[in-house]
């Protein structure tokens, strides 16, 4: 009699997705096997799957092709016997399928700059230096398609690299075959470079990945999931990665300083014509701690710089004057244009602004902070309408 050699155990399929294999049957060798003709005997064929005939001469082969529909979640066996032209049949064989929904990609750990970092873990950007961020997703079903993108705009300066296809749990490219246990799924993965603009320091970005997975056949039956992973990338303040064969002038000139002043802020640098490593992060300001009575006009006066050159330097103020107690801020002091000592003012005394723009209906009066005196003082919020005036008793907002 014929005999059945493929396929036998279980396979795990997916509602919306095919599951193909073939049987082959076979009477044994010998003169007396040829010309003998083979047919196949089924029970247990589910609803919707198709026989066809691949190879009729013996041995022979039939293609079986299902696409399990919403409805047919579960557990499905057919059973198979070859039949010979005497009417010996072989031993019944049996295919076990499960078949279960559609699941939803899920995603994996990210690699940062070769690192591995956990889903929604923050990452650390530093100025100069191009941040190469990847994510993987994995879907169950290794015959499914999934696309990654961004949810919302890139950050500026930001690409999104081609999206790579992975392998599944046995290394099978795409199209993969079913699976005697349910496998790993296919992976795939995207890249997120980005070299953020020099004036970025401070900026933090929240950027969404979103994958979407197809939703296969029969009716849409594996349903369109997609899922969203945001990652926050925080940009470093006061520090800048050089490329390959820079020198400190060079930063210093990108940043509108002297080498002088950079060079003095980064002692392990031994001398100031030294050609710095690529990558090496360089500090190209100090961090200043707010106090509970700063302001941007009275910390740019008294470190030698401008409001313009803070907010170049801290992209997170947003070109607006408010501040707050205990904020950082990058700056870069200039000795020769700040102020020769430290302002002490005694607590019975108060540093005032006061508004000079002709047009205003406040021009002339004092105000306690400088952020209150730009946001009262002309349509234009220009920081310029607004100057220190020596310290007095007592006064407050509208004091004049």
């Amino acid at each position: 009699p014929p005999f059945l050699r493929y396929p036998l155990g279980q396979y795990v399929g997916f509602t919306g997705f095919p599951i193909r294999y073939t049987l082959t049957a076979q009477v044994s060798d010998g003169p007396e096997a040829q010309g003998v003709n083979i047919g196949f005997g089924v029970s247990g064929l589910p609803l919707g799957a198709r026989l066809s005939a691949v190879k009729g001469v013996n041995p022979v082969e039939e293609a079986f092709e299902w696409m399990p529909c919403a409805e047919q979640a579960g557990r499905h066996v057919t059973c198979f016997e070859a039949v010979g032209s005497g009417g010996n049949a072989s031993a019944p064989e049996c295919v076990d399928m499960v078949v279960h929904a559609d699941p939803p990609p899920v995603f994996l750990n990210s690699t940062d700059d070769g690192v591995s970092r956990g889903v929604g873990e923050e990452v650390e950007v530093t100025l100069g230096a191009t941040k190469t961020y990847m994510v993987t997703v994995s879907d169950a079903n290794c015959g499914d398609v999934v696309t990654i993108s961004v949810h919302e705009e890139l950050p500026r300066g930001a690409t999104l690299l081609p999206q790579q296809e992975g392998t599944d749990l046995y290394n099978q490219a795409p199209p993969c075959a079913p699976s005697s246990a349910p496998s790993g799924g296919r992976t795939a993965s995207r890249t997120l470079s980005w070299l953020p603009p020099p004036t970025y320091g401070g900026n933090s970005t929240q950027v969404c990945f979103q994958a979407r997975d197809a939703c296969g056949g029969c009716a849409c039956a594996g349903g369109e999931d997609t899922v969203v992973s945001c990652i926050t990338f925080r940009v470093r303040r006061c520090r800048f990665s050089v490329g390959a064969e820079r020198r400190l002038s060079e930063v210093a000139a990108l940043y509108k300083t002297n080498w002088l002043s950079v060079w003095k802020m980064n002692p392990e640098i031994r001398h100031p014509d030294y050609i710095l490593f690529q990558g090496q992060a360089v500090h190209i300001g100090r961090i200043l701690t707010v106090g509970a009575n700063d302001d941007l006009h009275a910390i740019a006066l008294r470190y030698g710089t401008t409001v313009g050159e803070i907010y170049d330097l801290n992209h997170d103020l947003q070109r607006q004057p408010a501040i707050f107690e205990n904020q950082e801020i990058c700056l870069i002091p200039d000795s020769c244009r700040g102020q020769s000592a430290t302002v002490l003012v005694s607590p019975s005394y108060t540093r005032q602004f006061e508004c000079h723009a002709p047009a205003s209906n406040t021009h002339g009066v004092h105000f306690d902070t400088f952020s209150q005196c730009v946001t009262s003082c002309g349509e234009l919020r220009d920081p310029g309408v607004c100057s220190t005036v020596e310290p007095s008793v007592g006064g407050g907002v509208g004091s004049s």
